[in-house]
C-alpha cells in the first residue's frame, strides 16, 4: 500500500511538472538570439505607449521571449527604451528590422538577430508601412497625410535617417473626403504600388524613379491590404467600409491586378459585408489566406475561397501570418481588446501546434530566417 502511494506521488509530481513545463514557455530573459524564429509585434491599446510590446517565438523549442526590444534595450538612456504608442509594422532589410510606430511618428532600426536598438527615424506623420530599395531609401506609407516619406537609411549612422522628400498623391477633386492617404505598399520591377484604404477606392502607381504618382486602379471600396504572388500579380483585399461610414458601406472584395498594365484581371465579391482583413501569402506565391472571421484560403488559380480554420467562442482573430519555410500558419488572436494576446500555429493542413500568450493585440509577425 505505501509502495503504491509512494508511486502516486511520483506520477503526480511528474504530471505536474510537464503541465508546468507547458504552460511556463514564456520568458523574459533576453537571450540576445533571434534567428530562426518569429517576431510577434503587439500593438498595445490606443494611447498607451508603455503597453505595446515585441515577442519572439522559437518554433522548434516552442519557447517565447516576452518584451524582447524592451529587455535587450534596458540599459540604454536612463530608463531604457520602449516601442512606444500603437507600432504598427515590421520591415526586414538584411541584417535589419524597421519597426514603424505609428501613433509615435518614428521608426527603431534594430538588429535583425539581436534585437539591439540601433537607431531611429523621425520626422513621420502617422507612418504605417514601408518598403525599401537597394540604394536604401525607403518609402514609408501614412494614414493621415497626402503624401508618401521617402526616408535615407543610412546605415553606418543610423540616428541621422531623415525624410528626404515627400510624394504628394493628393486627389484634388476629392473635398469631402481626405484622399489619398497610404496603407501597404510593394515594389513591383520600377514602380510602387500602394493601397489607399481610408475612405477610398483606389490603387495607386507611383514612379520611383521620378518619385511622382503614374496612375491609378479603381478596386472595391476600402483595399485594406494586399500581396504580390509568383506572376507578379497583385493581389487586393478590400473591406467594404463600415456601417457608419459616409463613403459608403457593401460587400467586400477581392481584386488580382496585373501590375505590367495596371488592368483588373478578375474579382470576386462577397456574399455579404463581414469585415475581412489581412490578406496573405505563402513562401511559394501560389496560395492566399484572409481573415474572415474565420481564416479561409484560395489558391491563385481558384474562383472562391474555402474556411480553413474556424474561429472558437471568445476567440477574434486579429492577424494573420504564414510562414514561408514550411506553410505554418500563425493566427493572432485580440482577444478582448483589453488583456493579453493569444497566437494559435497551425500546420499547413490545419493541424494546430501550439498556442501561447503574447502581448496586447498582436498585429503583425516577422519571419527571422537566415
Amino acid at each position: 500500500m505505501a509502495g503504491n502511494y509512494l508511486r502516486l506521488i511520483i506520477i503526480s509530481f511528474a504530471t505536474l511538472f510537464i503541465s508546468c513545463s507547458k504552460e511556463n514557455n514564456t520568458s523574459t530573459t533576453p537571450t540576445g538570439i533571434y534567428t530562426n524564429g518569429v517576431y510577434i509585434l503587439n500593438e498595445g491599446p490606443w494611447q498607451d505607449p508603455n503597453s505595446s510590446s515585441l515577442f519572439f517565438y522559437n518554433p522548434e523549442s516552442n519557447e517565447v521571449e516576452s518584451n524582447v526590444f524592451k529587455e535587450v534595450n534596458k540599459n540604454i538612456g536612463n530608463d531604457g527604451l520602449i516601442l512606444g504608442a500603437l507600432p504598427q509594422s515590421m520591415t526586414k532589410e538584411g541584417d535589419l528590422i524597421h519597426i514603424v510606430i505609428n501613433e509615435d511618428n518614428k521608426i527603431f532600426t534594430i538588429n535583425a538577430h539581436t534585437a539591439e536598438y540601433l537607431g531611429k527615424i523621425t520626422g513621420l506623420t502617422s507612418p504605417r508601412y514601408m518598403v525599401t530599395t537597394p540604394d536604401h531609401r525607403a518609402y514609408v506609407t501614412s494614414l493621415e497625410e497626402t503624401k508618401i516619406s521617402i526616408v535615407d537609411l543610412v546605415q553606418e549612422e543610423f540616428d541621422t535617417g531623415s525624410v528626404l522628400n515627400k510624394i504628394d498623391i493628393l486627389n484634388p477633386l476629392s473635398s469631402e473626403f481626405k484622399q489619398h492617404t497610404s496603407e501597404r505598399i510593394i515594389a513591383v520591377g520600377d514602380e510602387l504600388f500602394t493601397n489607399s484604404w481610408s475612405n477610398d477606392n483606389k490603387i495607386l502607381v507611383i514612379d520611383p524613379n521620378t518619385n511622382k504618382l503614374k496612375d491609378s486602379i479603381e478596386v472595391g471600396i476600402q483595399p485594406q491590404s494586399m500581396v504580390l504572388d509568383k506572376n507578379k500579380k497583385l493581389w487586393v483585399l478590400c473591406d467594404g467600409g463600415y456601417q457608419t461610414s459616409p463613403y459608403g458601406y457593401t460587400n467586400g472584395s477581392i481584386y488580382r491586378i496585373n501590375t505590367k498594365d495596371h488592368t483588373v484581371e478578375w474579382h470576386y465579391t462577397f456574399p455579404n459585408t463581414i469585415p475581412k482583413r489581412n490578406i496573405c501569402i505563402n513562401g511559394t506565391g501560389d496560395t492566399l489566406y484572409f481573415i474572415y472571421t474565420d481564416i479561409y484560403r484560395m489558391k491563385i488559380g481558384e474562383t472562391e475561397p474555402s474556411k480553413v480554420i474556424e474561429v472558437q467562442n471568445q476567440q477574434t482573430f486579429y492577424s494573420l501570418g504564414i510562414d514561408p519555410k514550411n506553410g505554418d500558419i500563425y493566427v493572432g488572436d485580440a482577444v478582448d481588446y483589453k488583456q493579453a494576446g493569444m497566437v494559435y500555429r497551425f500546420d499547413k493542413d490545419f493541424n494546430k501546434i501550439d498556442e501561447f500568450r503574447v502581448g496586447i493585440l498582436p498585429n503583425s509577425f516577422l519571419f527571422n530566417y537566415n
